[in-house]
Formats: C-alpha cells, structure tokens, sequence
C-alpha cells in the first residue's frame, strides 16, 4: 500500500529527493525507498515497535485471563 503524500519520505528534512513510501506489516510502520545514484536506500521502521505491539498484545491477555479467574472463583 502506497501513502498518498509525496511529501512523506523526504531524504533530509531539507532535500529534494523524495522517497516511495509504502506499509510494512513487520515490523509495523512505513518504509521509505529511494532510488540514488550509488543505488537503492531503504528505511525501514525499528524493531522496537514489534516489541511494543507484543508487550500490548501480552497485555490485554492477561487481562482477559485475569477477568476469567476472577469469575472462575
């Protein structure tokens, strides 16, 4: 899935070239590629955020595990 915005994926905050911004699902977030002389350049997003989706994730099921003792009892 491709952002709308060309403005999205700026190489600098200050350049000209701009990027093809598409969806990555893993890790979650949007990835930038640019096509330069030297070749392709890839920014992906940090591996952090599969954490943080887990540690939610991890979260919400004990909870609901919680809850199910709770009315077990």
């Amino acid at each position: 899935m491709v952002l709308h915005r060309s403005d999205a994926c700026p190489l600098t905050p200050s350049s000209s070239p701009r990027g093809t911004p598409e969806w990555s699902w893993l890790p979650p977030g949007r990835t930038c590629t640019w096509q330069l002389p030297e070749g392709t350049h890839t920014d992906t997003p940090s591996l952090a955020r599969v954490g943080i989706a887990l540690l939610l994730i991890l979260w919400g099921a004990s909870l609901l595990l919680l809850r199910r003792t709770r009315n077990a009892a």
